[in-house]
């Protein structure tokens, strides 16, 4: 199995679920057959993936390896440490409330958040937000993302040192490569149009992160393991043998 950090595994609050559901409801419609959606408990948003191979004792993580081109092992004593030491996340995420021509005084991928704030990227639908503290957007997410390097874990879209990835994103299910592209645009627009007008702000805390062990990527509850950050009995030990000596190390999503 392999590892990775998310936030809203499993239990979500009960805005964020019917926003899920709806969006998944009007792609649909949209989409007919096209569209399978994710289970609600499946639907999560990546902190950073932990993917890494055993060598003894040690597990080295593989965006190191595959990205820097450097052997680096999870301080998971450090990860647990780092995770718990800090106080309840002083900022949220927001959905939506993105005015296309309004600058809102950041980009993310070089796009507006309009356009980001839902796409169709290939066999995936994703939704995205960002943190969001005192009126105001912030940095929050990826510097996380960007702490967690000093302790052997970096994060898959921070290949180089000044990238920056501040987005937290979610998957609401799979596409049909075979979908035509009016279709697409045509779900693209119906969602991002209903995310400018009905902002959601989305708590963020200890209590909404969790390690998920997985054997897909897409991780379904059926193959997957939940260990929950607030839970005492999650152990640097504990994380550690989720990874066998050889391990997959494909991307979930």
């Amino acid at each position: 199995m392999q590892l990775t950090l998310v936030s809203h595994y499993g239990p979500k609050p009960a805005p964020f679920a019917e926003r899920i559901l709806l969006f998944q409801s009007m792609l649909t419609a949209q989409l007919g057959d096209d569209f399978a959606p994710y289970a609600l408990e499946q639907v999560h948003a990546t902190i950073i993936g932990l993917e890494g191979t055993r060598r003894g004792p040690r597990i080295h993580n593989e965006n190191f390896r595959r990205f820097r081109d450097q052997e680096q092992c999870i301080d998971f004593e450090g990860l647990l440490r780092f995770l718990r030491a800090r106080s309840a996340p002083d900022w949220a995420v927001r959905l939506g409330g993105f005015d296309p021509v309004r600058d809102h005084g950041f980009t993310s991928g070089g796009e507006h958040p309009f356009t980001r704030s839902f796409a169709l990227r290939g066999e995936i639908a994703v939704a995205m937000g960002w943190p969001y503290h005192s009126g105001a957007f912030v940095p929050a997410l990826h510097e996380l993302r960007r702490a967690c390097q000093t302790l052997g874990a970096l994060h898959k879209w921070h290949q180089r040192e000044t990238d920056v990835d501040n987005d937290f994103f979610f998957v609401l299910g799979r596409v049909s490569p075979q979908t035509a592209p009016a279709q697409r645009d045509g779900a693209q627009q119906l969602i991002r149009a209903h995310l400018a007008a009905a902002p959601l702000l989305l708590p963020v805390s200890h209590d909404t992160f969790s390690f998920v062990a997985y054997l897909e990527a897409q991780l379904p509850p059926a193959t997957s393991r939940v260990f929950r950050l607030n839970d005492d009995r999650v152990t640097a030990g504990v994380l550690e043998k989720i990874y066998a000596p050889s391990g997959n190390t494909s991307r979930p999503h």
